[in-house]
């Protein structure tokens, strides 16, 4: 419990930093939720069901779910509280080189969002196979051997400076829909990065005032961004932690990957395993 509360508090810090809810846990694993405006909603009129419009709010909010996981590895990279799991004896002897890490799904879909429950115990919970669907990206980040899955149904409607750094995955028939799907993910080295500075202790009021402050940062922040003042997808040229962790991803390396997803997706398996193997 002390292990997983202490990755939520850094969870939930940045998910709220960029607009992002906090909903509940299933054992380790959270679960986040970035709500569209209403007035960015449209219903379909053939199947009922909800969809958001491409306009400028519904981008900047994708680009802050996508950028607040970017982030999210890099804060629990260099947390100092984690040191003392990363060079746990026993965690190293069952697992050599343990390393704190999270796997993230991020897709974009209609939940009913309501109570759950009775008399004696109720949840506030989100209930939709689009839910369902990203717990499934989480977990096939371990199959593709990358931090972060993005599904096609956000990536198409993440900005094109932010699709950018998105690099395609494969393109595959996932449990729950028959219509193949688009898999993104966005480069990062966690090995690029050091623990931080020890930081000093804050008093109770201290950190309600900081708390405060963060609250007002991140209204103020989205406020801008919906106004266009502020471009959320310059964040990935202006941050530190996310220059360094994309270092060793060149251009040689994406058009190395790149051709050979071409020949990939063709079933040109043989020729398209060289440039793999380059990458």
């Amino acid at each position: 419990m002390l292990f997983v509360n202490e990755i939520g508090e850094i969870v939930h810090g940045i998910v709220d930093k960029y607009s992002g809810a906090a909903n509940k846990n299933i054992g380790d694993a959270f679960l986040l939720v970035w709500k569209f405006e209403e007035a960015d909603q449209i219903t379909d009129p053939e199947t009922g069901e909800l969809h958001v419009k491409e306009c400028g709010r519904v981008s900047q909010l994708a680009d802050m779910s996508v950028l607040s996981f970017v982030l999210l590895i890099a804060a629990l990279t260099k947390n100092r509280k984690m040191i003392k799991y990363n060079d746990h004896v026993g965690l190293n002897e069952r697992m050599p080189g343990y390393a704190v890490k999270l796997g993230l799904g991020l897709h974009l879909g209609y939940s009913i969002e309501g109570p759950i429950g009775s008399y004696y115990k109720i949840d506030a919970s989100y209930l939709s196979p689009h839910v369902n669907m990203a717990m499934r990206l989480e977990g096939a980040t371990k199959a593709f051997g990358v931090p972060l899955l993005i599904h096609q149904a956000l990536h198409r409607h993440l900005t094109r400076k932010t699709r950018d750094y998105c690099r395609i995955i494969d393109w595959v028939v996932m449990a729950g829909n028959d219509n193949p799907v688009k898999l993104y993910t966005v480069d990062v080295d966690r090995e690029q990065l050091d623990y931080e500075k020890e930081q000093p202790k804050l008093s109770a009021k201290e950190r309600k005032i900081q708390k405060i402050q963060n609250r007002i940062q991140r209204d103020n922040m989205r406020t801008a961004a919906y106004k266009h003042q502020i471009e959320m997808s310059s964040t990935f040229e202006s941050n530190k932690d996310i220059q360094k962790m994309r270092t060793p991803f060149t251009k040689e390396f994406l058009k190395s990957y790149n051709d050979g997803f071409k020949k990939y997706m063709k079933g040109q398996w043989s020729e398209a395993k060289p440039f793999f193997d380059t990458a």
